[in-house]
């Protein structure tokens, strides 16, 4: 058997590990718990997202007098809460297990009394076992993930007193769009090597506006109010099309399934006939007469110069994957 189907059949052959979950939630009932905090203050009142059998929204206090009222700093409050759909703040917002979906997301503001570092510390001793949690913040384009429990990190720094408004995604991916009034923002990633992606180009009911940077975002502006077909597409990768819902005094946001690469001839799925093209570029590296030849940078799709059995267990995670439109 030669080199390349010795390789290849034991791919096929192996298994992944588990991954290790600390979380005590489950599948169906999970949440987690945030804590906002400034150099001075902490929000007395965290607030919780997740999901259970049934839908809750509980609405948050105001916070109590703070700087504005005394002067001192030291009494500076933050103040975090959920917005929810018909812009009510709350503190604790659980919604209904939706399985068609790879995770959600929570628009969250943040209301300081005094500029300077902004932090979050997330409780995950009740979260999801196979989730991951990150925050979304809009003024800086920043992707932060929270992986241990009791994580504290900085999210963002607040020029002056006032609100920002951040997004809590909760899930097995890292593609999303959100919108914040009729501007939105989105990012997109690889599936299986957890890249995120240059280059995918974004449409909006069929009409191209744009593609992600290096970091894997893209941006978009003055979005009509109404709901839009979003596509999010590019050569050798398997696309992804979803419908949105934009409002000029609203938030939105939504997880999508990361994009599979692998289509290497580029018929819009990933079949048996991809393994033409890998199988001439495989053991190759960049810069060899081989690699020039049969255009295998199409086939590294990890990015790291050479074609090798990891770029087909990403060919192999995507098989049968197949683009709707």
């Amino acid at each position: 058997m030669s080199r390349v189907k010795t390789a290849l059949a034991s791919a096929f052959l192996a298994m992944a590990l588990p991954a290790f979950a600390f979380a005590a939630g489950t599948v169906d009932n999970w949440h987690a718990e945030l804590t906002f905090s400034t150099t001075n203050k902490t929000d007395m009142f965290p607030i919780r997202v997740g999901e259970g059998s049934a839908a809750t929204e509980l609405l948050k206090p105001p916070p109590m007098p703070g700087m504005s009222l005394t002067g001192n700093s030291e009494d500076a409050v933050v103040n975090g809460y959920v917005l929810t759909t018909d812009s009510k703040i709350a503190a604790r917002s659980i919604q209904i297990k939706d399985a068609t979906e790879p995770g959600r997301i929570w628009p969250v503001r943040i209301e300081v009394e005094e500029p300077g570092a902004v932090f979050m510390t997330a409780d995950l001793s009740q979260f999801h076992p196979t989730y991951d949690l990150s925050i979304i913040v809009p003024s800086t384009k920043e992707l932060i993930s929270f992986s241990t429990h009791n994580e504290r990190k900085q999210i963002f720094t607040a020029a002056e007193a006032g609100e920002n408004t951040i997004f809590v995604m909760a899930g097995r991916t890292k593609t999303f769009f959100a919108s914040d009034g009729n501007d939105a923002f989105g990012a997109v990633r690889l599936a299986k090597i957890n890249v995120m992606k240059e280059g995918i180009e974004i449409y909006v009911n069929g009409s191209p506006k744009g593609a992600t940077d290096a970091s894997g975002m893209f941006e978009l502006t003055d979005l009509s109010s109404g709901n839009h077909t979003v596509r999010l597409d590019a050569e050798y990768v398997i696309g992804s099309e979803f419908t949105v819902t934009v409002s000029n005094t609203g938030t939105y946001a939504r997880m999508v399934d990361d994009l599979y690469a692998g289509d290497f001839n580029n018929d819009g799925k990933i079949s048996i006939h991809d393994l033409h093209p890998f199988k001439k570029c495989y053991g190759t590296r960049t810069g060899t007469v081989e690699w020039n030849d049969n255009h295998c940078e199409n086939s590294d799709v990890n990015g790291d110069g050479e074609i090798t059995i990891h770029d087909f267990s990403v060919l192999k995670a995507g098989f049968e994957k197949e683009e709707t439109w």
